[in-house]
């Protein structure tokens, strides 16, 4: 009886077997995947960093403006208020707030105010968009001085409007009666 299992077990193997390889047959040669092109580029702008893998010599785009690494931030306690966050978030960045002179009534206010504790950790995210959420995304906008890097906030046009209202223009007609 253990016989006759043996020769049922390889009587189904065989057929299975038979048929991979008529498929591997019927094939006109097995497919390689294309290669991508390689793109010209000048000598010096290339660099082998293996035997058989090239890099293209570019800065990255995180290289070029410090604002866009990401990264992920975690105050320590010591950190209390929002201008002591922005200030660590911008500490390894190359920029800096803008003196508090330059600064409006708004963001002054805004920055002496208590670091909220829902934002103690953020990220993974840009270190812009770190700055924005920490000084209220909806408030305000980022404004970036990159030639002397530094960073400031301006109040966003629908906020600024609701809170200071423009005087309302009067008619220059006069209605004599």
């Amino acid at each position: 009886m253990n016989d006759k299992i043996k020769f049922t077990k390889s009587m189904l193997v065989l057929p299975i077997v038979t048929l991979m390889l008529a498929g591997c047959a019927t094939h006109q040669g097995i497919a390689q995947p294309e290669a991508a092109p390689i793109e010209a580029h000048s000598t010096s702008s290339v660099s082998q960093v293996g035997r058989y893998i090239t890099t293209v010599n570019v800065a990255k785009p995180d290289q070029v403006n410090p604002l866009l690494t990401v990264a992920t931030f975690k105050f320590n306690p010591n950190v209390q208020t929002i201008g002591d966050a922005l200030n660590q978030v911008l500490q390894y960045s190359g920029y800096a707030l803008v003196p508090s002179q330059d600064q409006s009534a708004a963001v002054e206010q805004t920055l002496t105010k208590p670091l909220p504790y829902s934002v103690r950790t953020l990220g993974p995210l840009p270190i812009k968009d770190a700055l924005t959420v920490l000084m209220g995304q909806d408030v305000f906008i980022l404004v970036v001085d990159p030639l002397h890097r530094l960073v400031n906030f301006d109040l966003n046009p629908d906020i600024k409007n609701a809170l200071y209202p423009a005087a309302l223009p009067t008619s220059s007609i006069s209605i004599n009666s």
